[in-house]
């Protein structure tokens, strides 16, 4: 029982507390450099828990250090932080700095943090490493609903933290809803994470330092871990490197097993530039350190990709990988493939649409460790659809690659195991056809209506006239009032129904973001590109379908917010009503005396669904220029605010009234209120009364900014008013 009670003893007062603060009404906003106050709100001594990055302008920003835990940074639409001109001439200066720390996310939708190459730092810099969010050993983070675009080095960089002591990789990660554009290194580089979900995201145009990747796991040290990795719902185009890299070189036999999904995910046209011949849709690099564990990719389409599909380095004593329903349609295309290369008296190019390749760091290692499991391969051109080579040493051992492939093209089908034909457990079934299975395709939305508040889900639904062998890719483009990312998640246009099934569902979810709105449609239009009959538009099928977003009001309309005095004086009151309740969990009363830009909570949350309500409030805050409001706080943990409420005339006599102090007790400076608005000397007494502080306090309120030994001391003040007391904590 006393652990219990002790518990809430701890909790209770954390739940009392909460707030938030618009940077620019509490710390200030500064049109050409608004560094130091961006500063200030995420520093050690803010203890809001939501610092909101208000849009009243453009943000021009130096280096930014997060240094402190349980803070959310709401970035409102709109709103754009963009790096100071000159600010980031070192290479390594990177821009929101995130280091061992916790709970700490960043909320954007419809915002902005980028640099401007060129002014930021020297375009055509070489460096790589002027990350836009750089995360270091950090514990439960997110990225949701921002773009992050022209840094001079990473959008978003996860790894351990190289300050002494430092956790050697983030755990509990989630980047969502996210457009990664035009970084300059990668769009996002994972080299220590451990459970990180990377979910209905957009990474493109990534182009200038290497590897110019989409996304890249690599770590840079044993110690870093890739474990519990997910890419999902993603696309991920144009970068200049390769789409998905998984690069384990520098992991050895003590790194914890590496562990990767890529699922549902959308890959074409990365490897633009021409110097990166291997640059692929997704490639692994397994090292030759000892290094164990496995990358599955499941119902993804790698498609008109210039070089490799898939580039695979792996091993079956090293880390394996698994391929369910992976379509790769047109690579391998670019016009340097026709390079070619000898492996005794066949010729094969040097890129191709799969390539398993041994590393020639270690030559005992067998190399492969592959299976295929209902995998495609769509292409016009007389090449080999797979070749597994030693790399020039023809004595490697290929082992354990196995499975099925189906090949669509007009030519018969090759491929290339081992060099030397050393080979252990290998066997593909390949089937060869023309073209691909016939089927019509249709769109049908099994939701017409889904509403934002409470956020609501619906599904498309995508059907095939009739089961296939094979998996379907199916694409479709998205239209419609509601913008994709911004008024629900991310819909990557990919949807790839699995070998055997005849239908799948897409979700989406409406975002709630508190804005009066009409109906906003969503709307889904299938792609001619997808490889089958689109269903004409008849009776229960169609080739396109629409989902509406319902009209929003605001979870709460506010009715008149009263602040009064009880009949005996002894307290006051704050009544509110409200004419409209949505999705609201519970209500809290705050105040802000005059000359402070800090809001305060008074007593316990109030449950909601009555409409009329009313909380009892101390005398002491009926002082003139006291303001009141109404926090509202939704299931969903967003929250709204009532109309402010200011004091005008408390209605007491002065001498009814005492010394005001806030809070009680006190961890640091303290808010005096009291009745006299002369002049007056304030001093503070330990109790043994000796003076600890002396000052001139002026007009009804002040704040004393004070840090007191924790103790209780004895306040008074030369204006008459009684002694009171001070507990510091």
């Amino acid at each position: 029982m006393l652990r219990i009670l002790l518990t809430l003893l701890i909790l209770v007062p954390a739940l009392s507390h909460a707030t938030s603060v618009k940077v620019s009404e509490a710390y200030g906003y500064d049109a050409t450099d608004a560094t130091n106050f961006l500063r200030q709100a995420l520093g050690p001594n803010s203890t809001a828990d939501t610092v909101i990055i208000d849009n009243v302008g453009e943000w021009f920003s130096e280096r930014i250090f997060v240094n402190r835990d349980d803070v959310t940074i709401l970035l409102e639409p709109g709103t754009i932080v963009t790096g100071l001109a000159g600010a980031f001439e070192d290479t390594n200066f990177k821009f929101f700095n995130i280091r061992g720390r916790s709970n700490v996310h960043f909320i954007g939708y419809g915002a902005t943090i980028r640099m401007v190459p060129g002014v930021s730092f020297s375009e055509g810099d070489p460096g790589g490493f002027r990350h836009l969010l750089n995360f270091g050993g950090c514990t439960n983070i997110s990225v949701i609903g921002l773009e992050l675009r022209d840094s001079g080095g990473d959008g978003i960089q996860v790894s351990k933290n190289f300050q002494d002591g430092g956790k050697d990789f983030c755990e509990n990660v989630v980047i969502r809803d996210c457009f990664l554009d035009n970084n300059y290194r990668q769009g996002i580089s994972i080299t220590g994470g451990k459970n990180v979900l990377i979910e209905n995201c957009e990474v493109t145009n990534t182009e200038g330092a290497l590897p110019s990747s989409g996304i890249d796991f690599e770590p840079s040290f044993p110690e870093e871990v890739i474990q519990n990795c997910v890419v999902r719902n993603c696309r991920i185009t144009d970068n200049a490197g390769r789409g998905i890299q998984n690069g384990f070189g520098k992991s050895d036999a003590t790194t914890p097993p590496i562990k990767v999904l890529i699922e549902d995910t959308y890959i074409a046209r990365n490897g633009t530039s021409n110097s990166r011949v291997k640059a692929g849709g997704i490639t692994l690099n397994v090292g030759n350190n000892g290094v164990t564990g496995n990358v599955t990719v499941r119902n993804v389409l790698i498609e008109d990709q210039p070089y490799d599909g898939l580039f695979l380095k792996s091993a079956p004593a090293s880390v394996t990988v698994d391929l369910e329903n992976v379509i790769l349609r047109n690579v391998a295309n670019h016009p340097d493939t026709l390079n070619t290369a000898s492996v005794g008296d066949t010729v094969f190019r040097i890129a191709r649409p799969i390539q398993i390749e041994a590393n020639f760091r270690n030559p005992t290692l067998p190399f492969g460790g592959v299976t295929f499991t209902n995998v495609v391969v769509e292409q016009d051109q007389d090449i080999q659809y797979l070749v597994a080579t030693g790399n020039n040493q023809p004595d490697r051992t290929l082992q354990d690659v196995t499975g099925n492939i189906t090949v669509i093209s007009p030519f018969t089908p090759t491929e290339i195991f081992s060099e030397g034909g050393n080979v252990d457990n290998v066997g593909i079934v390949t089937t060869a056809l023309t073209n691909w299975p016939s089927a019509e395709v249709s769109i049908t939305a099994l939701d017409e209506i889904i509403a934002e508040s409470p956020a609501d889900s619906g599904a498309f639904e995508i059907s095939l006239s009739n089961a296939l062998s094979v998996p379907a890719p199916v694409l479709y483009d998205v239209t419609g009032s509601a913008t994709n990312r911004i008024d629900y998640n991310y819909a990557p246009g990919l949807v790839v129904v699995p070998a055997g099934a005849t239908d799948r569902n897409y979700f989406v979810k409406a975002r709630r973001d508190n804005e009066v709105e009409e109906s906003e449609d969503i709307t889904f239009n299938l792609n001619a590109n997808t490889p089958f009959q689109i269903s004409p538009p008849v009776v229960g099928r169609a080739e396109a379908a629409t989902i509406s977003i319902g009209a929003t009001s605001l979870p709460v309309a506010w009715g008149e917010v009263v602040i009064g005095r009880n009949r005996d004086c002894r307290s006051g009151f704050v009544r509110w009503e409200t004419t409209a309740e949505t999705d609201v969990r519970s209500f809290q009363v705050e105040y802000r005396v005059a000359g402070s830009s800090e809001w305060r909570s008074i007593n316990q949350e109030v449950p909601a669904g009555v409409f009329t309500y009313g909380q009892t409030i101390d005398r002491k805050l009926l002082v003139p220029g006291t303001v009141f409001r109404v926090k509202q706080y939704d299931w969903d943990g967003r929250v709204n605010t009532s109309p402010l409420a200011t004091v005008l005339d408390h209605g007491c006599p002065p001498q009814d009234l005492k010394l005001g102090i806030y809070p009680q007790p006190a961890r640091g400076g303290f808010h005096l209120v009291r009745v006299q608005e002369s002049p007056a000397i304030l001093r503070i007494l330990d109790f043994t009364g000796r003076e600890v502080h002396r000052s001139a306090v002026r007009g009804v309120s002040a704040y004393v900014n004070i840090n007191l030994p924790a103790g209780t001391y004895l306040i008074t003040v030369s204006d008459g008013s009684p002694v009171s007391r001070l507990v510091v904590h």
